[in-house]
């Protein structure tokens, strides 16, 4: 079974998607705009863009998301100048906050000054470029260099800081329904009495990012996709960040580590965040009863995973120990997290599964996979497992009428509810 990791250039550009007033202009062939473009209008659709953008304009072609050069076999011998001067004030008519250009791994062979077009046409207060090549690395870290590019661009001046207040960060819009992912946590933090000033790449406005150096503490919910981003905000502005040796706020326990870790930084009242998460541990712990009534399940079912290392720690963690059920493949997405892979590897270790770290999902025949949408659907129908969920993008599944995130409290309903009513 063949699955394909997204790359960094992915991740660089739903960075900028991510952004709702914010538009990335993709210099390079026509080919490299069409999936990104439907990618951003999925997970983060901008419904007044469709009336905005005439579909057959020029540089857009019918697709009102990621306008792009379309450089042709003359440009990558001429350079693309002329094609980068014209696309310019045509989106900057769009009334975006910010734009940002970025090559195509072809265009950026060319070698033009990007940065000297913005300044002859007088658009430095509009447009920035990301020069770096992302293509090479993984999704999480080409994301995390886009959003840390586009705050070291806004380049917040004379910084008040807001008392108790957090920019939540390592959430993007390729996270599985990172709408209500995002509500959830905020909400816990709200209860915590936090303000979120931002959530960069995840349904955030320039100005926001812009007021973000504000914040007191920069809470991390996937290093992965935030590393370099929170050293850029320790660094300059003074934030320090809070990173959760669980991993990701996946399943109860995790979830109110989580919410444990960040008290213990701040020194804020978690009681009634615990009470939040609680409420549904009840409900889930009533209902699994119900189920057990008559079975054993899901306690011995084996499992695979498919995913980053901070969402891999903590999924397993709590399916080793909450649920009772045995690894036997848990495939690492490139771009790891070292201490959260290292206390995966611990988690197996103590628990007696160290062979299966690093094991291709194609390698076992699992009872349940836990991967991408495509992942999970090919393989359920193929047979290699009996139950398929899905954890992250890519996946069919275009709208979610309920919730379906893998973090917070709701993430665990809906696990639960994937793996219980699959048998």
């Amino acid at each position: 079974m063949i699955s394909i990791n997204p790359d960094g250039l992915v991740g660089s550009i739903l960075a900028v998607e991510g952004m709702n007033d914010a538009t990335i202009i993709l210099n390079g062939p026509g080919g490299c705009r069409n999936y990104h473009s439907f990618l951003s209008g999925i997970y983060n659709p901008r419904p007044e863009s469709r009336d905005s953008v005439d579909r057959s304009e020029y540089f857009f072609f019918g697709q009102h998301r990621v306008p792009c050069t379309y450089l042709d076999e003359e440009d990558y011998i001429h350079g693309s100048v002329e094609k980068v001067e014209d696309i310019l004030p045509i989106v900057i008519e769009k009334r975006n906050a910010m734009i940002v250009i970025i090559n195509s791994p072809g265009a950026s062979l060319i070698g033009d000054d990007l940065d000297g077009i913005i300044k002859r046409g007088d658009h430095s207060d509009k447009a920035l470029v990301i020069e770096e090549a992302t293509l090479s690395t993984a999704a999480s870290q080409g994301y995390d260099y886009a959003i840390k590019s586009m705050i070291d661009w806004l380049n917040p001046q004379e910084i008040k800081k807001e008392p108790n207040s957090i920019n939540l960060l390592g959430i993007s819009i390729y996270d599985n329904d990172w709408k209500h992912a995002k509500e959830d946590l905020q909400h816990l933090l709200n209860l915590m009495g936090f303000t979120v000033l931002s959530t960069p790449g995840a349904g955030c406005t320039v100005e926001e990012l812009r007021n973000s150096a504000k914040a007191e503490f920069n809470v991390i919910v996937r290093p992965e996709y935030a590393i370099d981003t929170a050293r850029l905000y320790e660094e300059k502005y003074n934030i320090p960040s809070i990173i959760c040796n669980y991993g990701a706020p996946i399943g109860f326990e995790a979830t109110k580590e989580w919410i444990s870790t960040i008290s213990a930084k701040t020194g804020a009242d978690p009681s009634r965040a615990f009470e939040f998460v609680e409420k549904y541990q009840r409900k889930a712990v009533s209902l699994l009863r119900e189920f057990q009534n008559h079975t054993t399940l899901p306690k011995g079912t084996t499992f695979g995973i498919r995913a980053d290392s901070s969402i891999a720690l903590a999924l397993s963690k709590w399916l080793i120990d909450y649920l009772g059920m045995a690894p036997v493949a848990i495939d690492i997405s490139p771009g790891e997290y070292v201490p959260h892979l290292n206390s995966l590897k611990m988690l197996l270790n103590n628990n007696g599964f160290s062979d299966v770290l690093l094991k291709s999902l194609n390698v076992e025949r699992p009872d349940i996979v836990f991967a991408d949408g495509h992942t999970a659907m090919m393989m359920e129908r193929a047979g290699a497992c009996h139950i398929g969920v899905n954890i992250s993008p890519p996946s069919l599944e275009r709208f979610n009428f309920i919730p379906r995130p893998i973090f917070g409290p709701q993430g665990s309903m809906y696990l639960l509810d994937e793996i219980i009513n699959g048998f």
